[in-house]
């Protein structure tokens, strides 16, 4: 095999000299400067507090982040992947982090051999590109959160997909079971449709033999234990959480047609978005050019494995999320993210036949250069700055501060932040304190706050009652972040 893969460089040196910048590209702005603009806020928080607790206080758990259904809860592996991580960093954020931007970049490098797999090179190093270089791709391969693992595991998906569409083995049906149930303990949403579409699949390609199916079965089962223990634990608790979100269907103020246009809006801005997340009319001239070029090559392309695989599964979600009426019938882009994997091979491929004259790498070298000009200067910018009013580096001196501050004297600390649970200052101040501990009704109060204080008239109420509490004697600000040291009065 390792021979092939030499053989397969020296006879295409060119292409692979190209994917191997995309790759540099990918892993820089996936890892440039996680240790100052990492996102560390309330899920972060609250996941850190969790492991803190697997590894210094023996409590393993069963479960992971809770979605965005009240009370259902993802699977546990999500934790477990960034636990050794948290372990090796001694409790520091960046570590895990880090692990997460290498395993999207990695991603591109399935990509493109999705792209190669599915149609041609040329359709393997546009999807990369794509992929490394899109300003909302690039969040979320550097998002501390569950969703992220699934832009590494949705190339593999696809390209187990693909094996299986070209008869290439039976062991590609286990290992796109094991990959499906792995996306749905990262992110339910996106991967639930999965299920739908994958059986669709199977009908299409005809299903594997029955050692196989049991195979995959035993895979599927075993996967969601914890979460069936924990359930049975808890007097069923996760089943009824799940019926009573399903169930709670409530009236939203559109008609049929209206909710129908505003659905398709979402799937029309959360898909396109990841090419140009701004200048769309620009965008329905290259959207166009695709599908005219589908329809000019209708009799090879349409009839292409790849592009009825990556059709049922496109389809699935967008059938599927017009019966979501759950949580307020809110949907999310990253609702999607399982699937911006096939969304750019069919757009690439449809690319790549430009190259094939004049004419059209003239008008490829367009797209690229509008992609570029619209993409890089907000990563540059996200780089340089993050996206709140503070950074990760801003919450660490401030949380250094009180600490240095208070000294051996003991102190409390009360913190607000918009989601009002501040899990992420808890974790920190846990993490950084060491045995310095809050001490409630002490003679010294902290308080923390996150700018802008004017859009939660919350924030105002709570420094009012905190103006009663403790007169101010020290104020300082690590960018967004106000840190204010008061003796107590009452």
């Amino acid at each position: 095999m390792f021979k092939k893969l030499l053989k397969e460089i020296r006879e295409h040196p060119f292409v692979y000299f190209l994917l191997s910048l995309i790759l540099i590209g990918a892993f820089f702005v996936r890892l440039w400067r996680l240790d100052t603009i990492l996102g560390f806020y309330f899920d972060q928080g609250r996941d850190a507090k969790v492991i803190w607790d697997l590894w210094y206080s023996a409590k393993p758990f069963l479960v992971g982040p809770v979605t965005g259904l009240e009370g259902v809860f993802l699977g546990p592996a999500f934790y477990y992947l960034i636990a050794p991580f948290y372990l090796i960093g001694a409790g520091n954020p960046v570590y895990p982090a880090v692990f997460i931007g290498t395993l999207s970049s990695l991603g591109v490098f399935f990509v493109y051999l999705v792209g190669f797999k599915a149609h041609s090179r040329e359709t393997g190093i546009i999807a990369a590109c794509i992929f490394t270089f899109s300003y909302f791709i690039v969040l979320y391969g550097r998002w501390l959160a569950n969703p992220a693992p699934i832009l590494f595991i949705s190339p593999l998906l696809y390209f187990s997909l693909l094996k299986i569409a070209n008869k290439e083995g039976e062991m590609w049906w286990v290992v796109t079971a094991f990959l499906i149930v792995l996306s749905l303990q990262f992110e339910m949403a996106s991967a639930f449709f999965y299920i739908p579409a994958f059986l669709v699949f199977m009908l299409w390609t005809g299903k594997p033999n029955n050692k196989t199916l049991l195979t995959m079965f035993f895979v599927f089962f075993i996967t969601f234990i914890p979460q069936i223990i924990f359930n049975f634990k808890h007097d069923n608790i996760l089943v009824s959480a799940l019926k009573n979100a399903l169930n709670d269907r409530k009236e939203i103020n559109l008609s049929l047609w209206e909710f129908i246009k505003f659905r398709f809006d979402f799937y029309y801005k959360a898909l396109t978005s990841i090419i140009f997340p701004q200048k769309q009319n620009i965008l329905k001239v290259f959207l166009l050019a695709s599908i005219g070029i589908y329809i000019a090559k209708a009799k090879s392309l349409l009839r292409s494995k790849f592009v009825i695989t990556f059709l049922i599964f496109l389809i699935s979600p967008i059938i599927g999320l017009l019966f979501f009426r759950a949580n307020e019938a809110k949907v999310y882009d990253y609702y999607l993210i399982g699937y911006f994997v096939p969304f750019i091979i069919l757009f690439s491929a449809a690319l790549s036949y430009l190259a094939k004259n004049w004419f059209g790498a003239i008008f490829l070298a367009i797209f690229f250069i509008i992609f570029f000009q619209t993409n890089m200067p907000m990563i540059n910018n996200y780089l340089q700055k993050g996206v709140a009013p503070f950074t990760f580096k801003d919450q660490i001196n401030a949380v250094n501060w009180v600490l240095d501050d208070a000294g051996d004297n003991s102190f409390s600390v009360d913190v607000w932040v918009p989601p009002v649970i501040p899990h992420a200052y808890d974790y920190l101040f846990m993490w950084l304190g060491g045995d310095k501990k809050s001490v409630r009704d002490a003679g010294v109060i902290y308080t923390l706050y996150e700018e802008p204080g004017n859009l939660y008239p919350e924030q105002n109420a709570w420094l009012s009652q905190k103006n009663e509490e403790g007169k101010i004697m020290k104020e300082m600000r690590f960018g967004g972040i106000t840190v204010q040291e008061r003796i107590r009065t009452r």
